[in-house]
């Protein structure tokens, strides 16, 4: 659990347009409630206070920041969704000291990485903890090494995992980079957490013991390869990745190195070297596929509780592949298909949100290609992790999910006295010249009317209410307040004059009186009361409120007049 007081705040507004989120926004930034009010009760107000729009916009601000700039990185969403996919980043993307901030904020988060260094130190004398927690120069050149980059990469992953735990929202499918398949395979049940990261661990030592090669990201199609390279390019070159489809990585031995490169620049392909020292994916992979697999068989792997998408084959993992040991050997030998596997996730899955997790934004370019429904985290180092989770729950929440915000930052707040939503203006041209010429004498008509000729008519309420709130006529109910819908004082002004403009007879204090639209309606068009006796109350005809009978009322009449009273007086 993040701690509470962490100067933190989520500021969220819902309103029925893309553009009105903006537009809200903006004028909210130019108010100056930022200045008068503190943010835990802005935060509480907009929270708890606001009705609910098809539209989120949400950011995560801190008070002893800027808070016009903070307002600019606003998350906007076109959509909601409905289902979540995990995609773990590969190799690649570690640097040192990329679990610290993690560390320290999450005591699950922690407990598993701690967990995992202390196996790796007790079994195999391997101190990952300062490689993971401290950043510096010869940590990043420590952790090049594959046999260290893979285990660190996994414990990083399926800690982070912890804090979706407690979201409570579990993705619909998976699918993982090379390396990242493990996390998925762990966290569908297949391995225990020691189990899996002990395989991971042999894994990256034996691919670092494979002789020296290269591997070199190309913007090529494969279709272009035997144009570029020749006829017999798969003699020397092997596909290791399909990130796209114009973008692949060939491995190659470090002999062959030269050529490749001389025959990619003759092509005129783009291509860069990467930073690896050796050529994972390829043939060279071969000699350790025995020892690996058996690794695994003796791994004992279990049944998954649920699949994921194989980068493999590009399809749902079956039960049979999770538990072979064959499969997770052709895994780490043959092309990640990753192109592939994440057409067929968009194509079944067209509202789901793609989540990448991993140290850095590594496949959310690629993601985005496909769909627009793309977050990552963490997304960049340089942001205190507590924030970039924050920052992901808000998108979350944009998107349309549920997030228990009491759990995560409660926020003990009082009502304040926040801009509405902004209005959805609209324009409307002029006619042509010659629609005009037309116009014109029925139009001189209508304007010189008396306004006693309006008088009489329904008056549309329900429209004056969308053109002053901006909220389309058929998302309005009856029971629904002006005020809670982002009406002001200043609005309800202009509600009346419309109201009179249109012929009605409505004053500012019947506005106050009659706040609902319904009700507003009835009384400005005259409607009987809806909840109004449809039959008369029975007729009580006057009686005497007297207890006296009228034998007793004339006696005292008689003994008034007597004494010098009149009877006027008497009675």
């Amino acid at each position: 659990m993040m701690p509470k007081d962490n100067g933190l705040h989520i500021f969220q507004w819902s309103t029925p347009s893309k553009a009105q989120s903006i537009a809200t926004v903006t004028e909210f930034a130019r108010s100056d409630v930022l200045s008068n009010y503190t943010y835990a009760d802005i935060e509480w107000t907009l929270r708890h206070t606001r009705k609910a729009f098809d539209h989120r916009i949400a950011c995560v601000l801190e008070q002893s920041k800027s808070s016009a700039e903070q307002l600019k990185k606003v998350s906007v969403v076109d959509q909601f969704c409905d289902e979540l996919i995990f995609i773990f980043t590969g190799q690649g993307s570690q640097y040192s000291g990329m679990a610290a901030a993690l560390y320290v904020t999450d005591p699950e988060a922690r407990a598993i990485i701690e967990q995992g260094c202390d196996f790796l130190k007790i079994h195999y004398d391997i101190d990952l903890l300062p490689l993971l927690m401290v950043s510096s120069e010869e940590n990043d050149r420590c952790l090049a090494d594959t046999a260290l980059a893979q285990p660190a990469l996994f414990i990083l992953a399926m800690s982070s995992l912890e804090l979706w735990k407690k979201t409570h929202i579990v993705p619909i499918s998976m699918l993982g980079h090379s390396l990242g398949e493990y996390a998925a395979a762990c966290f569908a049940d297949v391995w225990d957490f020691n189990t899996a990261l002990e395989l991971v661990y042999h894994r990256g030592r034996l691919m670092s013991s494979a002789k020296p090669g290269a591997m070199l990201a190309c913007n090529i199609e494969q279709s272009q390869l035997t144009k570029v390279l020749g006829s017999n390019w798969q003699e020397r070159v092997d596909i290791a990745v399909s990130n796209a489809k114009d973008q692949l990585v060939l491995s190659i031995d470090i002999n062959d190195l030269s050529w490749l490169c001389t025959a990619l620049e003759e092509g005129q392909i783009r291509f860069s070297q990467l930073k690896t020292s050796h050529a994972y994916h390829s043939r060279s992979m071969d000699h350790i596929l025995s020892e690996f697999k058996a690794i695994v068989a003796n791994s004992s792997p279990k049944m998954p509780s649920f699949l994921w998408m194989s980068n493999l084959t590009a399809v749902d993992i079956t039960t049979e592949q999770a538990m072979c040991a064959d499969y997770w050997g052709s895994h780490l030998r043959h092309t990640v298909r990753f192109d592939d596997a994440l057409s067929h996730l968009v194509s079944r899955f067209p509202s789901a949100l793609f989540v990448e997790i991993g140290p850095k934004q590594q496949l959310t370019s690629l993601i985005a290609r496909k769909t627009s429904s793309v977050i990552s985290w963490p997304n960049n180092e340089a942001i205190y992790t507590e924030k970039q989770w924050f920052s992901v729950l808000a998108q979350l929440w944009c998107y349309g999910f549920n997030v228990d915000w009491d759990k995560w930052n409660p926020t003990l707040g009082r009502r304040a006295p926040l801009p509405g939503i902004a209005l959805n203006r609209h324009s409307f041209w002029a006619e042509s010249y010659r629609q005009k010429l037309v116009m014109t004498e029925r139009i001189d008509k209508d304007i010189a009317a008396p306004i006693e000729t309006l008088k009489g008519t329904t008056i549309d309420v329900r429209y004056v209410w969308s053109s002053i709130l901006g909220i389309k006529e058929e998302a309005l109910k009856g029971k629904d307040n002006f005020f809670a819908l982002g009406g002001s004082s200043i609005d309800l002004l202009d509600l009346v004059r419309e109201i009179s403009n249109r012929g009605g007879e409505f004053t500012v204090s019947e506005a106050y009186q009659y706040i609902e639209l319904a009700e507003m309606e009835s009384k400005v068009n005259n409607k009987p009361d809806q909840n109004a006796h449809k039959e008369k109350s029975p007729q009580v005809l006057p009686f005497s409120l007297c207890r006296l009978t009228t034998a007793e009322q004339q006696q005292i009449a008689a003994s008034l007049i007597a004494q010098g009273e009149t009877n006027e007086t008497a009675i």
